[in-house]
Order: structure tokens, then C-alpha cells, then sequence
């Protein structure tokens, strides 16, 4: 299983460099007040590298928090014998 995982690993990251080598042109980047000309490969590998490093961590909090929330007991279908059944009455 782990050979697997290195292997897909390394496809994925195969593919990403080719993506980047693909997309070199010049872009303006642009935040607030703060503007540069930079290869379009750079927001890539930025977001490809942020998106790895935060991945797993992300995935673990949202686990153990679907874990710690209590579970809903399941809705009985048959009255207990100690309920009294409803009656339906008809006023006249």
C-alpha cells in the first residue's frame, strides 16, 4: 500500500510539473495596493504546495469533529407497551 501511495504521489506531482511547464507566461498579480509581473508557474506551485501542506491537517480536524458530535438515537417505530396508544375520538 505504500509503494502505491509513493507511486500516485509521484504521478500527481509529474503532473502538476508538466501543468506549470505548460503555463509560463507572464501574469499580473495583483493584492490591495501591492502589484508585480510574475510567471504564471509561481501562484501555481504556490497553491499545489499550500494545498499539500494544509490538506491533511484540515482533514483530520473536520474528522475528529464529526466524530465528537454525539449521534442521533434512532426513532422507535412501535410504541413502548408502557405508552398508551392514541384514540382517535369524533366530536359531534
Amino acid at each position: 500500500m505504500r509503494k502505491l501511495k509513493l507511486g500516485l504521489a509521484i504521478a500527481l506531482l509529474g503532473l502538476v510539473v508538466m501543468f506549470v511547464l505548460q503555463n509560463l507566461q507572464a501574469i499580473e498579480m495583483r493584492f490591495v495596493v501591492w502589484s508585480t509581473e510574475v510567471s504564471l508557474a509561481l501562484p501555481l506551485l504556490a497553491a499545489f504546495v499550500i494545498g499539500g501542506l494544509t490538506g491533511r491537517p484540515v482533514l483530520r480536524f473536520l474528522n475528529n469533529q464529526r466524530k465528537a458530535q454525539p449521534t442521533a438515537k434512532p426513532k422507535k417505530t412501535t410504541p413502548d407497551a408502557t405508552e398508551a396508544p392514541a384514540v382517535a375520538t369524533q366530536s359531534e
